[in-house]
């Protein structure tokens, strides 16, 4: 993505997906929908303008977030059982 204007949408339907997202950059945003179990999700950010968000549903699913810069935001939201969320923030 552009490094002024960074932005990504990731969206996942059924079972065992994987989504890993990386961006550089000043403006950065990103987000991640997955329905189904056993779902992964990455998203690690650099730079400014942070903002990242997680939505999964069913069970057994993992987020994990890591953000570093400015004006970090962080949504993460699980629906079902088992699942597992980290967030790292500097």
């Amino acid at each position: 993505a552009n490094a002024s204007s960074s932005s990504a949408t990731v969206t996942q339907n059924g079972d065992d997906n994987g989504s890993t997202v990386n961006q550089n950059g000043v403006a950065l945003e990103a987000t991640v929908i997955q329905s189904g179990d056993d779902n992964t999700a990455l998203l690690n950010q650099t730079g400014s303008g942070n903002t990242a968000s997680a939505t999964q549903g069913g069970t057994l699913n993992t987020a994990n977030i890591t953000q570093s810069g400015s004006e970090n935001s962080s949504t993460s939201s699980q629906s079902g059982t088992n699942g597992l969320i980290n967030v790292t923030q500097n």
